[in-house]
């Protein structure tokens, strides 16, 4: 057990676009095509037990290297420095010349290799790319006596940004800092990222994520511990899609924990955020049911019909009365489930006198109908079920599109009119 350490959460937001002038883009309650710019995060570096020693290089005064073709430059950066070269004339040569990201993101001094000597993380982008997101390179140049050796390199991406460096921390607690780099990539609305964790294993550096984290939309990181162990979880979120076919964005979460057993951080979970829209609760309450948790489905349906301060995404009424009709028919559907049909019955009726034929939501009304007609005579939820799905495949308009919320939310079908069955 390790004393002395509060759990804490590191959090980062993505700034690929902040780093290279380019806005990126967040969704907002209403929908917007409208980029944004994050905040440009700065790595969180691990606090050693000592600082490490600087590499051990003979003085000179080299001049300084060519800096194209940027496939020759790992070269000339090495020879540079282990002539004698300033680290520091170099760096402002890179900036000087857009080669270099923000500082935070494209350098990083540190001991990888616990030897007790710093080590160099470089990221150089390709300002002569033509491209809005310049690709680049990252090298990890290891202090190997009496100078650099380039241990590891990763080459451009034409479809991704250059690299950038989010954290450099020990998360799997050996006592060695692993690097998380991130390169991202920006469409009309929304920005996508992907990582890699690379973690020295004794004679090279490898990748150490399992999984991808492209498809989480306009994502933050976090890292999240350290645990007993001392190790750390890595969490991306995703927080939205700058696009009104998208519909309403619900946050989610997935989730790297170290595995020891494999060497790699492996997803170990995912997790929704917190939603003030009603049709999120919707799906919150279909997920209940379909599992068996019917109390819980039950809390939360009587909110989809309730709740007056969800958000209806879509304005108007006849939204929110479509929403609270199939709320009330998959109420009835979760008491014949529990075997309870006095409830079912009072809440059937409830619901054909609440939405009579015409009003808004009545479409629910008769699809309940077409059930319970096909239900009642033998009590076989199976036949109702068949019935409700072929009045929907009849009826796509009155009751599957008032329930489809953009490309980002469930989709439903007529199979999906009544859950599985037990």
């Amino acid at each position: 057990m390790i004393f002395g350490h509060r759990r804490r959460t590191l959090v980062c937001t993505w700034g690929i676009a902040a780093a290279i002038g380019l806005s990126s883009c967040r969704a907002t309650p209403q929908a917007t095509s409208e980029a944004r710019r994050p905040p440009t995060p700065s790595p969180q570096t691990s606090a050693l037990a000592a600082a490490p020693g600087p590499c051990p290089i003979a003085e000179g005064d080299p001049a300084l290297p060519p800096l194209s073709p940027i496939s020759s430059v790992a070269f000339g950066l090495v020879t540079f420095l282990n002539s004698g070269g300033s680290l520091e004339t170099l760096l402002q040569a890179l900036e000087a010349g857009a080669w270099l990201p923000p500082r935070e993101q494209g350098v990083a001094r540190v001991d990888l290799t616990g030897d007790g000597l710093e080590d160099l993380a470089l990221a150089i982008l390709d300002p002569s790319a033509a491209s809005p997101t310049p690709p680049g390179w990252l090298f990890l140049l290891v202090c190997s006596r009496p100078g650099y050796v380039l241990a590891y390199t990763s080459p451009p991406d034409p479809q991704a940004g250059g690299p950038l460096l989010r954290f450099v921390q020990d998360l799997t607690g050996d006592g060695l800092p692993e690097l998380v780099v991130s390169r991202g990539t920006c469409g009309a609305h929304t920005c996508s990222e992907r990582i890699e964790v690379l973690r020295w294993q004794g004679h090279a550096f490898a990748e150490s994520l399992d999984g991808t984290t492209e498809d989480l939309p306009t994502p933050t990181l976090a890292l999240s511990g350290p645990a007993a162990e001392g190790t750390f979880e890595i969490h991306i979120t995703a927080t939205g899609i700058a696009s009104v076919g998208a519909g309403p964005f619900r946050p989610l979460t997935r989730i790297w924990t170290w595995d020891p057993a494999q060497q790699l951080f492996t997803v170990s979970r995912e997790e929704q955020g917190h939603t003030d829209y009603r049709i999120h609760v919707l799906h919150d309450a279909d997920r209940a049911l379909e599992m068996g948790e019917y109390d819980q489905a039950h809390q939360l349906y009587r909110q989809v019909i309730l709740d007056e301060a969800l958000d209806d995404w879509v304005s108007g009424l006849d939204s929110r009365a479509d929403l609270a009709a199939f709320a009330m028919y998959r109420t009835v559907l979760a008491y014949l489930m529990e075997k309870d049909g006095g409830d079912a019955r009072v809440a059937y009726g409830i619901l054909q006198n609440s939405f009579p034929d015409g009003a808004a939501g009545s479409a629910y009304a008769r699809l309940a109908r077409a059930f319970w007609e096909a239900y009642e005579p033998t009590e076989d939820m199976a036949a109702g079920c068949l019935a409700a799905e072929s009045y929907a495949a009849a009826h796509p308009a009155e009751t599957l599109d008032p329930l489809a919320f953009g490309y980002a939310n469930r989709v439903y079908s007529p199979d999906d009119m009544c859950p599985p069955l037990p």
